[in-house]
């Protein structure tokens, strides 16, 4: 019976089990050559709108877009991304301006390059894409506006569109998701304003 087993070392028999966890990894869906993330686009979009980001922090989200080579009309229009790049190419900064002057020269040229198809009429459907892809429902948007109240009854002079920007950037920091980490920066948020009215009166 000997002669039909075959001996190995200790190390060849750890090299052997090394090798087959190895290779026994999955893939994920966005590891995957020529899969986009959407909701990271649109998370993405929204935080190149909001007003107060730094030239370096733009320039860090252009070139995050940049390496996801987005090629299909699809996902730009859905997403309306060029819409909120477009106007960077004015941007005061050289930087900023040029790596979205290269991403809408590059998607202009993609774009033409395509046939003409003819136009389709907005349907229901289509026309509701957006929302849902950054699930936003209407228990979700009840609690933002609340959020936003909060911040604004806290703040000595934060204005009505700079406290849905403050809420709104910790949104998207939150993945556009609302669950106890949300909440949790809202509150602590608030706490920060408050303080701040405190020790100024």
């Amino acid at each position: 019976m000997d002669k039909f087993l075959r001996k190995i070392s200790e190390d060849d028999f750890r090299k052997q089990q090394k090798s087959k966890r190895q290779c026994l990894r999955q893939a994920t869906i966005a590891s995957l050559p020529g899969v986009l993330d959407l909701k990271r686009i649109i998370i993405i979009k929204e935080q190149l709108l909001c007003k107060n980001k730094s030239p370096s922090e733009i320039v860090k989200l252009l070139l995050e877009i940049k390496e996801m080579h987005i090629k299909s009309v699809n996902v730009l229009t859905e997403t309306g991304l060029g819409h909120s790049i477009g106007p960077l190419r004015k941007h005061d900064d050289s930087k900023v301006a040029a790596i979205a002057k290269e991403l809408v020269n590059k998607w202009k040229t993609i774009i033409a390059s395509l046939p003409v198809a003819p136009v389709v009429q907005k349907t229901k459907e289509t026309a509701k894409l957006p929302l849902m892809l950054q699930n936003v429902s209407s228990s979700s948007n009840s609690v933002r506006k609340k959020a936003v109240s909060l911040i604004m009854n806290n703040s000595m002079s934060l204005t009505s569109d700079a406290a849905k920007d403050m809420e709104k950037q910790i949104f998207l920091d939150n993945s556009m998701k609302i669950n106890k980490e949300y909440k949790q920066k809202i509150r602590q948020k608030v706490f920060e304003l408050r303080k701040e009215k405190n020790s100024s009166d």
